[in-house]
């Protein structure tokens, strides 16, 4: 009997170069999700030591351009941060379209195996057919030889 060839081969070999291609899409996107949340995490951190150093600066009643000057760069870094946050949010939007696609890819992968699958079983299973049909044939051929030589 012939050997097993899958017809699909080499869509199942480029469904799986597609599904590794997408996973490494979604690593990428996700390392630049957190690179931005990092970034955001420290503006938001100096945010906040800008907003306390203001307060003390009132409380200490120094010098008034001084704290006009912060408060003009609290609004600055304020808008900053939103920047930032809308730009996270769009990064992740951009990660979820690549998870979407990792998941499309790796169903297609799958019913590709399944489909090698069966078709390994199905040659499996006529390969035990065409090989109890050689036993039968040798054991027929036997059987005769015998009652031939007995005759």
């Amino acid at each position: 009997m012939k050997a097993f060839y899958f017809r699909l081969q080499t869509k199942l070999d480029i469904s799986c170069r597609q599904e590794q291609i997408a996973r490494e899409e979604v690593q990428l996107r996700l390392s630049e999700c957190r690179q931005i949340e990092e970034r955001l995490e420290q503006m938001l951190l100096r945010l906040e030591e800008l907003q306390q150093s203001i307060r003390e600066q009132n409380n200490e009643k120094n010098s008034f351009q001084t704290i006009l000057i912060k408060k003009d760069f609290l609004s600055v870094f304020k808008d900053r941060t939103k920047a930032m946050k809308k730009k996270l949010k769009q990064a992740e939007e951009i990660l979820e379209e690549a998870r979407t696609e990792l998941m499309n890819r790796a169903r297609e992968k799958q019913i590709m195996e399944k489909l090698k699958d069966k078709e390994w079983h199905l040659y499996l299973h006529e390969l035990q057919l065409e090989e109890q049909k050689s036993i039968d044939e040798i054991a027929i051929n036997g059987y005769f030889r015998n009652k031939l030589a007995t005759s």
